[in-house]
């Protein structure tokens, strides 16, 4: 086979790097969309265990994608990854919320490993940088929140993007809004309900 065929051949399952993300390939993408991302279809929470929700959304040029699923890593057991997925707004066909809870989360501090972002037309999946900004510590019986993860295409290919995570007052609690809507009767609500109080006093005061 002529070397320029094989490069023609190869050139499109090439991993684009830059400093902020790594885009994984297409297929695999699919792969791990489908397989590994478990979507919740309860929310059940346990005494002593802390609870997170990631939201993220990306954007391109006449695109944007919302976040279907996502991996954490506690920072002092970075060998066992956990994964969760979106939850469905309402029935199983309406769209997904576009935020991921992680329940049930032992007492540490965690960092986002990567996101899994998709629309109708496409998917991708996102590492996130290695760095403080993205990790929170979760304490027992609490909420949190880690902002929103935004990542947007920047010059010199459709791979690149510019990373960076918000702190978004009404975003936030929009987002929570969603999870109670989706489990009005779930034993998480009250340290939910918890929080968004005490982020709503500390936004009163500015």
């Amino acid at each position: 086979m002529p070397a320029y065929v094989l490069l023609l051949l190869i050139l499109p399952n090439v991993m684009m790097f830059n400093s902020c993300a790594v885009v994984e390939q297409y297929q695999k993408n699919i792969q791990e969309s489908r397989v590994s991302y478990p979507h919740l279809k309860d929310l059940h929470c346990e005494k002593g265990k802390g609870l997170l929700l990631v939201d993220a959304i990306t954007s391109r040029p006449g695109n944007t994608l919302s976040l279907n699923g996502a991996a954490i890593i506690n920072i002092a057991a970075p060998e066992k990854i956990i994964l969760s997925g979106s939850f469905n707004t309402a029935g199983f066909l309406s769209p997904l919320s576009g935020v991921v809870v992680f329940p049930r989360l032992d007492a540490a501090t965690y960092r986002v490993l990567k996101i899994n972002m998709w629309n109708v037309n496409m998917w991708e999946t996102l590492y996130m940088p290695p760095t403080e900004e993205f990790e929170i510590t979760v304490e027992a019986d609490k909420a949190y929140y880690l902002g929103l993860i935004s990542a947007r295409q920047t010059p010199g290919g459709a791979m690149n993007r510019k990373i960076e995570i918000r702190l978004m007052p009404d975003r936030e609690l929009d987002s929570w809004q969603k999870l109670i809507n989706k489990f009005p009767d779930s034993n998480c609500l009250a340290v939910v309900r918890r929080h968004i109080a005490t982020q709503r006093f500390n936004k009163s005061r500015f």
